[in-house]
């Protein structure tokens, strides 16, 4: 299933690659979807993007589902409520 989007704060459900790499930044200490937006340079050039992502996934393309998360629910969203 893909991200959901809607019009109200509340309506950003990230997809499952989204949440993965959602949790991977909570694990490296991220508080906010802000936070693991500005995590994914790193995980871009590190070992770990493959097995979090899999073969499919790109970081670009969870860089835009996130900072369009961002927009409608706001940066300093809390990623235990997007977990």
């Amino acid at each position: 299933m893909g991200a959901v989007f809607g019009t109200d704060r509340g309506d950003f459900q990230p997809s499952a690659s989204a949440r993965d790499v959602l949790a991977w930044a909570d694990g490296l200490g991220a508080v906010t979807l802000g936070d693991a937006i500005g995590m994914l340079d790193m995980l871009e050039d590190g070992a770990d993007a493959a097995e979090i992502l899999g073969l499919e996934g790109q970081v670009e393309d969870i860089r835009t589902e996130l900072e369009a998360g961002a927009d409608l629910a706001g940066a300093e969203t809390d990623l235990a409520d997007l977990l």
